[in-house]
């Protein structure tokens, strides 16, 4: 596939009712056709989308009435790898002060995952977002799990959560 290739709406379906473990072995043999295809890295932010609405609920249901804590990252901290399948940024909050933090690594299936290919499609996807783009990384509980969301500050419906499964959400 090229860059102008049409690509189908349900390119990650026939992976997403598979396992986790088959669905992170199926984009590592994928990875050359996603990343030289813009239209795919797209379809993989939208994966990770969630609504407005659903990221205050996940900030409401774990913060209450107290002010959110957050850690910001410009969208350049992400952008220095190769786009690949086989390292993620896997994300980890420090319990008592709340700070977030990130490592590239391989996927971790009990962790906070967001893959480099999926930071790279941010800018494809959304208008405006540059390296200079700051991105909110903020503790929720998305159906009473403990989840880290993030947003893209000043960019409109750019709200994010990770997920458990590699492609995003099944």
């Amino acid at each position: 596939m090229s860059e102008t290739t049409p690509i189908p709406e349900d390119y990650f379906e026939p992976i997403k009712l598979q396992s986790p473990q088959n669905q992170l072995a199926w984009l590592i043999t994928k990875t050359e056709e996603i990343c030289n295809n813009n239209e795919l890295l797209k379809s993989l932010v939208k994966n990770h989308m969630i609504t407005k609405a659903e990221y205050n609920n996940a900030l409401s249901s774990y913060w209450g009435t107290n002010v959110p804590k957050s850690t910001t990252f410009p969208l350049s901290t992400f952008l220095g790898e190769n786009c690949t399948f086989a390292k993620y940024y896997v994300f980890s909050v420090n319990g008592s002060t709340h700070a977030i933090t990130n490592t590239l690594a391989p996927f971790n299936f009990n962790g906070h995952n967001y893959s480099i290919c999926f930071f790279k499609g941010l800018p494809l996807k959304f208008a405006g977002v540059s390296v200079n783009s700051s991105l909110k990384f903020t503790e929720g509980r998305i159906n009473g799990k403990n989840v880290i969301v993030f947003c893209i500050e000043g960019i409109t419906d750019a709200y994010f959560d990770f997920t458990n499964n590699p492609p995003g959400k099944p």
